[in-house]
């Protein structure tokens, strides 16, 4: 095995390391002395793959965030555009699952902000510009956030049509 390769695979165990500490412990509750020991490693050999503990949360969190920037050009309340949403977060699960329930992940300078601003984004596109539209659409943005927080994959997987349905009628301007 080549000592690129080798250090990709040690890259690979630290980064799926850190999504379970998170999701356990949280962000703030989980150190890098945590991780490095979880995984085998020196904090030295932490400090060659990432230069901290926030730039691993970016990295993380980055893939997640760019797939839903993608969305926002173009989404609307059609169940196609729903779905779309709802597969990037399937995608996505682990860190969904551990961001939405991380305060400290959700106020990040980097990450909370481009997810605050996303959600802004696509409560305006759903929205109708009044409080009730901007409260169905805050509902039906949690309504694909939440789940995967809380149900396991299989059950999402299995319900997806059911997810989609249900957000399209909550966003139905009546």
């Amino acid at each position: 095995m080549s000592e690129n390769s080798r250090s990709n695979n040690r890259r690979s165990e630290l980064t799926e390391a850190a999504i379970e500490a998170f999701v356990e412990h949280g962000f703030e509750g989980t150190s890098v002395a945590d991780l490095v020991t979880v995984v085998g490693m020196s904090k030295a050999a932490f400090g060659y793959h990432f230069e901290s503990k926030d730039a691993l949360l970016v990295e993380l969190a980055t893939p997640l965030l760019d797939a839903l920037a993608q969305l926002e050009t173009a989404i609307t309340t059609d169940p196609e555009d729903i779905a779309r949403y709802l597969d990037v977060l399937l995608t996505h699960a682990d860190v969904v699952a551990w961001i939405d329930g991380d305060r400290s992940a959700l106020s990040h300078p980097v990450v909370g902000t481009r997810i605050s601003d996303h959600l802004s984004r696509v409560r305006t596109a759903w929205g109708d510009g009044s409080d009730a539209g901007e409260v169905r659409a805050s509902m039906a943005i949690a309504a694909l956030w939440r789940p995967i927080r809380n149900l396991e994959d299989r059950q999402i997987v299995a319900t997806k049509d059911t997810v989609i349905t249900t957000v399209a009628a909550m966003l139905a301007r009546s």
